[in-house]
């Protein structure tokens, strides 16, 4: 099992106020302009900006006196950028003197440029390792050793999403790839089949890669385009019960990173699945994926063991080979864990 620590009172309380400011000023971080829309007599209010070289409006409301006063907030919070800045920056910093998990300023400065790509305002979700840090950030715990080592940063799209955004970037991702976004560029990863698309990308300048992701849809496992990310995903089975509830979280690096991650449950069962999956040849990547669910769920089911019933039902709806995947790497982690898991799950 991965060593644990549990966060202090003043780490814990640092992370929860670095979240509720980058939440609360999801729109504020980029200054732009109000533009008003006048629709069957009834006016409505959008936040317009430039991005990546394009305009794009994100939707505020009616023009009532509620949106109003939101968008003096905004006015004001555009003027004060740099202030909060500042304050978030020592927020992280108390938030690694306390012992919160942080990535290396390589990472934090991808994250925050795929982030300024607004791909998690479209609906993103960090996966992998990276998720691991930040969602035991999230629960007040710090894990050490090898399950937080990583080369890699794991985004992932459901297409699916695409459908209620009536208004993403364009081509976001072939932008990292030609100009760069804060100072990154991509450079694709051929494939084993040079006729497809490349899902994977190594960070210019560093040895970071970054992949991207879809559920599988149907039985072809080939690269899916995905419009709102403006490139392809490699399609995978089982991710769409990994991203189907997800919850906002923050990368403590620079001065904050607002990203999704899967619920904490969640990711620890289908970390269980993963490593079914994995062949002799990666045995590294199944130990890894049997240490970050042992964990994981070790502390919810101590702490929030709700939530395990709540992921467990929701995978037992999905069939019996779901459940038998999960079982079989169960019984490759501490022996109790499992019964604990009955127990809970057997629970009113």
């Amino acid at each position: 099992m991965a060593a644990l620590h549990r966060v202090s009172l003043e780490g814990q309380t640092a992370y929860a106020e670095l979240l509720s400011d980058l939440m609360r000023y999801a729109h504020a971080e980029t200054p732009g302009s109000i533009a008003r829309k006048r629709v069957g007599g009834r006016d409505y209010l959008y936040v317009q900006r430039r991005t990546l070289g394009h305009m794009h409006q994100a939707y505020l409301g009616p023009d009532t006196e509620e949106i109003r006063s939101r968008v003096r907030e905004l006015e004001a919070a555009w003027q004060a950028q740099h202030v909060r800045e500042d304050r978030r920056a020592r927020l992280v910093r108390v938030a690694r003197a306390a012992g919160v998990a942080t990535p290396t300023a390589a990472e934090a400065k991808v994250l925050r440029a795929l982030a300024e790509a607004r791909l998690f305002e479209v609906g993103g979700v960090l996966a992998g390792t990276h998720a691991f840090a930040v969602i035991g950030n999230a629960l007040g715990a710090a894990w050490e050793g090898g399950a937080l080592r990583t080369g890699d940063i794991d985004l992932v799209h459901d297409p699916r999403i695409a459908v209620a955004m009536s208004n993403h970037p364009p081509a976001a991702l072939a932008r990292m790839q030609t100009e760069g976004v804060l100072g990154v560029k991509l450079w694709a990863i051929p494939g084993l089949d040079p006729r497809e698309p490349s899902c994977s990308f190594m960070v210019y300048g560093t040895e970071l890669h970054v992949d991207f992701l879809t559920p599988l849809r149907g039985r072809s496992e080939k690269p899916v385009h995905l419009s709102i990310v403006g490139g392809a995903a490699q399609s995978l089975r089982f991710l769409d019960y990994l991203v189907e509830e997800t919850m906002p979280a923050v990368v403590v690096g620079g001065s904050g990173v607002l990203v999704n991650v899967p619920t904490p449950a969640r990711f620890a069962l289908h970390k269980l699945i993963v490593a079914t999956l994995r062949s002799p040849s990666l045995a590294t990547k199944e130990r890894k994926d049997l240490l970050q669910a042992e964990s994981l769920l070790a502390f919810l089911l101590e702490d929030r063991p709700d939530d395990v019933r709540e992921a467990w039902r929701a995978l037992s709806a999905r069939g019996p080979g779901w459940i038998k995947r999960v079982r079989a790497s169960l019984r490759k982690l501490d022996p109790s864990i499992g019964p604990r898991i009955d127990r809970v799950v057997a629970a009113s």
